[in-house]
């Protein structure tokens, strides 16, 4: 679980600018407090029941790690480490995660940045995901479907 509020950290690519792919935006409902959320997007047994990977397969499945400051999400598919996402908290509060996004696979590595804000009250919340600095149509694609299919997989354990 994170903790406090961390320094920024400096993410631009050194060099000439690349294309921008859009932001990826989505939010639901969540018939929860914010602490309760805050909690389950946090804590890593948690992280790991929400979590809803683009292509998972029968052999697959998720184990998730974290600390204060950071978390590691590895993706097994046939007993082998398909993925890895590791992130470190650039802010936590209870009402705004801003964290670094970094997936590195067998062939590629890509960096981006996710921003979730969790604004209601006690009886409901609504999460919203802002994901940016996506690299390529294929990142676009599978991050979009990761939070939207995440999201209502969130919304269905309140």
């Amino acid at each position: 679980m994170c903790a406090g509020v961390f320094a920024v950290l400096d993410t631009q690519p050194a060099g000439p600018t690349q294309y921008a792919f859009p932001s990826i935006t989505t939010s639901v409902s969540v018939q929860a407090d914010r602490q309760r959320l805050f909690q389950t997007l946090t804590v890593a047994e948690y992280m790991e029941t929400w979590l809803s990977i683009p292509g998972s397969s029968p052999d697959s499945h998720l184990a998730v790690a974290s600390s204060p400051d950071r978390f590691r999400i590895d993706h097994f598919r046939s007993r082998q480490v398909d993925f890895s996402i590791t992130g470190i908290y650039r802010t936590c509060r209870r009402s705004k995660l801003q964290f670094t996004w970094d997936k590195e696979t067998r062939f590629a590595k890509s960096k981006s940045l996710v921003l979730i804000r969790l604004q209601g009250n006690f009886r409901k919340t609504i999460v919203s995901v802002t994901h940016t600095q996506l690299s390529s149509d294929v990142d676009h694609i599978w991050h979009q479907d990761l939070w939207e299919r995440s999201l209502l997989r969130l919304r269905s354990l309140f």
